[in-house]
């Protein structure tokens, strides 16, 4: 078995097997991500050919080096070390032509095609239900997570709470079940990709971002309404289809409330969206969904989330202590009533966030500028932008417990 062994770099002393196509990129659909901004979108990739693995420089901005040399194309030998951007990779071969590849086997009635993304608690195929001729989606638990009693109850036990859920903007979930250790969830075939990726594009129409927003909005309202929550939203949870639609899914999975180790790009990931009740894991709600919604509306509108820092503890730290800076010093020119909406939700007292309704109610009344049809909005910023650098962070005021309801 082949695989890369990381040497230097945030994921330095994690290894990754090579499969018939593995490709490295900042974008989380690749197989290996590295949230470098000194590494393409998807980087380069390598290819088992003949036998060999071929390495191709997918035309990088920065260049694929192996053993110091850039190359476009190289055949791999065992020792040589691949660099991209700040990290290196060593690539080794073992004797075992065992891998973990699910493309192409058969679970229960399903047929595994391409993966299309990676989630610390599964992996995303594309796969074809075999009795009934359709596409579909399966999620596969990591396999080193089979043995964690908790995790596997609760993922499987929020497949079928949300299975009997019916909304638009939510995933719809067909199965749920374990064929040979491996268990899965079945969803609806979605074409499209996870608002992380679309996250990196630049230029963005100001309504389709409010669409997107309405669209999340409405979704966890069906959520509240029926006594649940998501816990962890982010934009790994949301998928944006090829129709401008959105998709939320993985409700209840939270990565940090099962304490997952995870590796520092990823903990760095869900730090960005994580309400301050997810971080004390003590009284979560509705509001605590409408944290992080603010968190990913402020991402949208303003290109970066408000809280950055050089460690995932940094970030946490900001968001139990600091107020963000007001959306209105990120973007003067939108609509005052929306920056407000913004500002609100993003309150450090769960009372003071606005209700699903509310902001729903609040964005169906909004007026837009006609002469702001676009936003130039530059998105998945490693490094904040010289607005949020400047903007002003306030300590925030311990939260008070009182009686009072939050906006309807």
């Amino acid at each position: 078995m082949a695989q890369l062994i990381v040497q230097s770099g945030e994921l330095k002393g994690q290894t990754f097997p090579l499969k018939e196509e593995t490709t490295l990129g900042r974008l989380r659909s690749c197989d290996i991500t590295i949230n470098d901004e000194e590494l393409s979108r998807k980087h380069s990739k390598i290819l088992l050919h003949k036998g060999k693995y071929l390495l191709l420089d997918l035309q990088s901005r920065n260049g694929t080096y192996v053993n110091g040399k850039r190359v476009q194309k190289q055949l791999l030998q065992p020792g040589d070390k691949i660099t991209v951007g700040n990290t290196t990779l060593l690539f080794v071969e073992k004797n075992s032509t065992h891998t973990r590849n699910l493309s192409g086997k058969k679970i229960g009635k399903y047929l595994v095609g391409k993966k299309i993304y990676s989630h610390p608690l599964y992996l995303c195929y594309q796969a074809k239900q075999t009795t009934l001729e359709r596409s579909v989606l399966l999620k596969v638990l990591q396999p080193h997570l089979t043995k964690e009693k908790k995790i596997l109850h609760a993922f499987l036990d929020m497949a079928k709470k949300t299975g009997k859920l019916s909304q638009e903007n939510l995933l719809q979930i067909f199965d749920v079940g374990e064929d040979q250790g491996e268990y899965f969830i079945c969803c609806e075939n979605v074409d499209g990709l996870p608002l992380a990726d679309a996250l990196q594009s630049g230029e963005i129409p100001l309504q389709h971002t409010l669409n997107t927003i309405q669209q999340l909005a409405q979704a966890l309202l069906h959520l509240h309404n029926e006594n649940l929550y998501h816990k962890e939203l982010t934009p790994l949870s949301v998928f944006l289809t090829t129709h401008s639609n959105i998709k939320l899914m993985d409700v209840g999975l939270s990565p940090t409330l099962f304490g997952l180790k995870l590796p520092p790009s990823d903990a760095n990931f869900f730090a960005k969206y994580a309400s301050p009740e997810l971080i004390r894991k003590k009284n979560l709600s509705p509001a605590s969904d409408i944290y992080s919604l603010g968190i990913l509306c402020f991402q949208l509108l303003a290109g970066i989330p408000p809280f950055q820092g050089k460690n995932p503890a940094e970030i946490l730290k900001k968001h139990l202590q600091l107020n963000p800076p007001p959306l209105a010093t990120i973007q003067p020119e939108l609509p005052t009533p929306l920056t407000q909406l913004v500002d609100k939700m993003l309150s450090k007292k769960p009372i003071e966030r606005p209700t699903a309704k509310y902001i729903l109610d609040q964005l169906q009344s909004l007026s837009l500028p006609k002469s702001k049809k676009y936003l130039q909005v530059q998105h998945a910023r490693t490094k904040a932008s010289p607005a949020i650098k400047n903007a002003p962070l306030h300590r925030a005021s311990p939260p008070k417990h009182h009686n009072s309801s939050p906006p309807k």
